[in-house]
C-alpha cells in the first residue's frame, strides 16, 4: 500500500506543483451615451466586477467572473449583471478559454453569448482574439499583449489593459475601453488588484 502511494506522489507531484488560482476585484465607472434628433442622454453607472481563475492541473485552466453595474442617478435605465464561466488550457505558446455569458436586467430579456479567448504568440508577445471575453462589455476584440500590457480595437473603439505588480502575491490592474455599439457610445474604466492565492 505505502508503494502505491509513494508512486501516486511521484506522478502527481509535477502536476500539483503547477496548481494556480487567483481573485480579481475591480471597481469603476461607465459613461454611456445616446444621440437622437434633436439632442444627447447620457447616463452613468458604477461598476464591480470579482474575477477568479484556476489551474488545477498540468495545462487546464478554468475562469470565472461577475460584473454587476448600477446607475449613479435615478432615472435613468435599470442595471444589470453579467457572468461567465470558461474552460480551458494553457501551453507554452498558446492558451484559449471557451465558456459562456450570461446577461441579466431588469425588465429585459436574460441573454446567453458564447465567450472565447485564444492567445498565441513566442515570449512575452501574444496575439489576442476574444469573444464576449472583456466582462462581457464587448462583442468582440482583436489586440496584443506584451507583459502585462495590451491594447486592442473592439467593435468601433479600444480596449487597453495594464498589469503592476507590487508584491509576488498581488498585482495591480486597470482596464478602459471607448466604443459604439447599437448606436450608443461608451467609456468603462475599472482598477482594482488580483491576489495570487
Amino acid at each position: 500500500m505505502r508503494i502505491l502511494a509513494a508512486a501516486a506522489f511521484v506522478v502527481a507531484a509535477p502536476a500539483l506543483a503547477d496548481v494556480s488560482a487567483g481573485v480579481s476585484l475591480l471597481g469603476g465607472v461607465q459613461g454611456a451615451a445616446v444621440t437622437y434628433e434633436g439632442g444627447r442622454a447620457g447616463q452613468a453607472f458604477g461598476q464591480l466586477a470579482l474575477a477568479a481563475d484556476l489551474r488545477p492541473w498540468r495545462a487546464l485552466g478554468f475562469d470565472a467572473f461577475v460584473l454587476g453595474g448600477a446607475p449613479l442617478a435615478g432615472g435613468g435605465p435599470a442595471g444589470a449583471v453579467s457572468l461567465g464561466a470558461r474552460v480551458g488550457a494553457d501551453f507554452t505558446n498558446v492558451d484559449f478559454r471557451f465558456g459562456a455569458l450570461v446577461n441579466a436586467s431588469p425588465g429585459a430579456a436574460t441573454q446567453v453569448w458564447p465567450s472565447f479567448t485564444v492567445r498565441a504568440g513566442a515570449g512575452d508577445f501574444r496575439a489576442v482574439l476574444g469573444v464576449f471575453d472583456v466582462y462581457g462589455l464587448v462583442p468582440a476584440r482583436l489586440g496584443v499583449d506584451w507583459r502585462g500590457f495590451g491594447v486592442a480595437l473592439v467593435p468601433l473603439g479600444v480596449e487597453a489593459h495594464a498589469v503592476w505588480p507590487v508584491s509576488p502575491a498581488v498585482n495591480l490592474s486597470v482596464e478602459a475601453l471607448a466604443y459604439s455599439l447599437l448606436g450608443a457610445q461608451f467609456v468603462d474604466v475599472l482598477a482594482g488588484a488580483r491576489w495570487t492565492l
